[in-house]
């Protein structure tokens, strides 16, 4: 048995969150709740600064502890991690999200977000969504009781990759084909779509199918197959010995 912090950003009401935590639970792990009490897509790592966000006790059968939380998706695991008087989890699964997270999206997403912010606090993570079509109807059925069958080897993937990586789970809509191992494409699912409104726009996505590589997370999932992506949180920066010159206006 592993204990597990539950998260998302769809909120703490959506039919995502409740099948993940019923899939969990299944498997014999305990859960822990936190997740916030209204959407947060699209928000990434955003945290509450200088802004109260309220906790409000929840009840989900099965649970040792769960909370709402008036903030975003990283508020709920920050709280869950020092404030909220919880016993630290072993690993942090955020979803079951309602759209995939693939390619560049990822850095947009406050599922993945949540569970980068476990991974940046040492803990292992996973992220697991699923493709929705129009009117944002997502085939869940199909993505729980895949998720039913493949959830102890993802919690065993997470523990094994050690501090900071994130194993990022997508579901087709279709009927799927099998599960891929695949990197994140360089693509994005969504092409951005601004709409002029009074003092401003509306930005929505439309759906983009450009992608053909079925090596990649957003490729397969186009092409009918669940995707499974490791997320490393380390951001690279150049070695400094390839800029100094720049900064000191020396050369070699």
């Amino acid at each position: 048995m592993v204990s597990v912090l539950v998260t998302n950003d769809d909120g703490i009401s959506s039919d995502g969150i409740r099948g993940l935590i019923e899939v969990i639970l299944t498997a014999g792990h305990a859960v822990t709740v936190a997740a916030p009490l209204s959407e947060q897509s699209g928000r990434s790592m955003a945290v509450s600064i200088e802004t109260p966000v309220s906790v409000k006790k929840k009840i989900i059968p099965g649970t040792a502890a769960c909370f709402g939380l008036s903030g975003t998706s990283v508020d709920c695991v920050k709280a869950a991690l020092t404030f909220l008087n919880i016993p630290p989890p072993e690993i942090v699964i955020s979803g079951l999200n309602i759209g995939i997270n693939a390619g560049r999206d990822v850095r947009y997403s406050a599922t993945v977000g949540a569970a980068m912010e476990a991974a940046l606090s040492g803990i292992p993570a996973i992220a697991v969504s699923a493709e929705y079509v129009k009117n944002h109807e997502a085939n869940l059925s199909q993505a729980f009781t895949l998720l039913s069958g493949q959830i102890n080897n993802y919690i065993s993937l997470a523990l094994s990759l050690g501090k900071g990586c994130i194993v990022n789970v997508n579901y087709p809509y279709a009927e799927c084909k099998g599960m891929r191992a695949t990197v994140l494409s360089k693509k994005s699912f969504y092409s951005d779509n601004y709409t002029p409104v009074k003092n401003g726009f509306l930005l929505t996505g439309i759906r983009n199918d450009s992608e053909n590589d079925t090596g990649t997370d957003l490729g397969a999932v186009l092409s009918g197959y669940g995707s499974v992506s490791v997320i490393h949180t380390d951001m690279q920066s150049l070695p400094a010995d390839k800029f100094t010159h720049a900064i000191t206006g020396q050369t070699d």
